[in-house]
C-alpha cells in the first residue's frame, strides 16, 4: 500500500482478516467516487489481486461497472457501402470484419437535431454469420456527433446470443473508412 494512504486511512479501517485487501477495497471505493478510473486500473494491475479484474470490481462495488475506454475488447475495420440523404436523416450501410463477429452488415439511420445538424440520434440493425453458420443479429440505438466529414458514433447493442456491447464507430465519410471499437458489457449466454 502507498505510504500516504496507509498513514491517512489505517486508523479508520476495520480489518476482516486480510488487511491488504481491506485497504485496497477502501481505496477503490474512494477512487470510484472520485472518477479516477485510470488510477484504479493501475492499482488493480500492480497490486496483488489474484482474481479477475472485472469479477473483483463486480463483487466489491455493489455491481458497479467500470469501463476502461482505452482498452476495447474488440476492433474492426469496415467500409461505407451505401449512403442515402433525406431531409431529416441520413442512412448508411456498412460492412467489414470485426473481432469475434466475423463479417457483419450494419444499417444505420441518423436523425439530426433540429437546432444542430452535426449531432443527433441513431437507430439501426446488424447481422452476421459466424463461421459455424450461427446468425447473430442485434438492434442498435445511440447518438452521433459529426465534425466536418468525420462522424463519431456511440451506441449499444443487444445480440440475440445474449451479448451486450458498447460500440464506438469513427466514420470518415470522404474515404468511406470506418474504425470500430467495442467493449463487452455482458458476455454471450
Amino acid at each position: 500500500m502507498l505510504p500516504f494512504f496507509r498513514k491517512y486511512f489505517e486508523p479508520k479501517i476495520q480489518f476482516s482478516g486480510n488487511p491488504n485487501l481491506d485497504h485496497e477495497v477502501l481505496l477503490f471505493r474512494i477512487l470510484l467516487k472520485s472518477n479516477y478510473a485510470r488510477l484504479l486500473h493501475n492499482l488493480l494491475t500492480t497490486n496483488n489481486i489474484t482474481e479477475d479484474k472485472q469479477q473483483f470490481l463486480y463483487k466489491h462495488f455493489n455491481r458497479s461497472f467500470i469501463m476502461d475506454l482505452s482498452n476495447p475488447d474488440g476492433r474492426g475495420k469496415m467500409k461505407i457501402t451505401r449512403m442515402t440523404i433525406n431531409e431529416n436523416s441520413t442512412s448508411f450501410d456498412f460492412e467489414g470484419k470485426v473481432d469475434g463477429y466475423g463479417s457483419p452488415f450494419l444499417t444505420h439511420e441518423y436523425f439530426h437535431n433540429a437546432q444542430d445538424r452535426g449531432r443527433g440520434k441513431l437507430i439501426g440493425e446488424a447481422r452476421t454469420f459466424l463461421e459455424d453458420g450461427t446468425l447473430i443479429s442485434t438492434p442498435h440505438m445511440g447518438t452521433f456527433r459529426r465534425e466536418q466529414s468525420n462522424a463519431h458514433v456511440y451506441f449499444t447493442d443487444a445480440c440475440n446470443n445474449g451479448a451486450v456491447n458498447f460500440v464506438i464507430l469513427d466514420v470518415n465519410i470522404l474515404t468511406k473508412d470506418v474504425d470500430l471499437k467495442f467493449w463487452e458489457i455482458r458476455p454471450a449466454d
